[in-house]
């Protein structure tokens, strides 16, 4: 949710509800401002504390509202985006003019490791009054992302998300609707059943070991009591 009218957002917003986000992805964020007091204010500093998970070797400014500079504080993680002179009029005198944003873009580092999470959240301050803090985002990294629902048995079970973890070779389901019992089934290319087994919707995400199995394509298929699919989708396990 955001907190108007100071707010966050991210471009890159990851999938579902989980948000997950590609290793090799870069974030863009767009952090908003309004000054909604009763006079102008003559400066504005944005103070974005980044994650140690995000490598500041690949942060680059895109584009803002007004002119700005940049001031970075490596030991402890901190960018300023400061607007020096901007002079932003207050909302009851102009709404529009009382605006203003700054887009920036900033990769993971290399080497982050699976399932890390990037929280991300910013202070505003206008001239010298306390700092306004934004919404949070954030971003749960993966090495793969398998994709949503395809069959979908309702509107409830469109959030269903399935994602094949190449390190501990774990395929992963999470968001399953707790209405109904779920089941897998697990086949080979050439439609053969190799694996299948109950989801423990209580346990979520929901873990099914492909260890064993060889390296190859494989579709599962998600089920309720009724045999119904729920989802259906490819996985490659590399």
């Amino acid at each position: 949710m955001f907190l108007r009218p100071q707010r966050q957002s991210i471009a890159t917003t990851g999938q579902g509800t989980e948000h997950f986000t590609l290793l090799d992805a870069c974030l863009k964020y767009t952090i908003r401002f309004q000054n909604t007091g009763n006079f102008t204010a003559k400066k504005v500093i944005i103070r974005d504390t980044l994650s140690y998970l995000l490598d500041w070797n690949t942060f680059e400014p895109l584009t803002a509202s007004h002119e700005y500079r940049v001031e970075r504080d490596l030991n402890n993680g901190i960018i300023n985006f400061i607007f020096d002179n901007i002079n932003l009029p207050d909302s009851s005198s102009n709404d529009i003019e009382s605006q203003g944003f700054v887009f920036f873009k900033i990769c993971p580092l290399a080497d982050i490791p699976e399932h890390s999470i990037v929280n991300n959240s910013a202070a505003i301050y206008f001239d010298e009054n306390p700092p306004v803090i934004t919404n949070t985002t954030n971003n749960h990294f993966v090495s793969s992302i398998v994709g949503f629902h395809s069959l979908p048995i309702n509107e409830a079970t469109s959030s269903i998300q399935v994602y094949f973890n190449s390190i501990n070779k774990y395929i992963y389901i999470a968001d399953l609707p707790q209405e109904e019992n779920y089941f897998y089934i697990l086949y080979n290319a050439m439609g053969k059943i190799v694996q299948k087994g109950q989801l423990e919707k209580y346990q979520q995400p929901c873990i099914v070991d492909i260890a064993n199995l060889p390296t190859a394509s494989y579709y599962i298929a998600i089920y309720n009591k009724s045999y119904t699919t729920a989802y259906y989708s490819k996985i490659l396990k590399f």
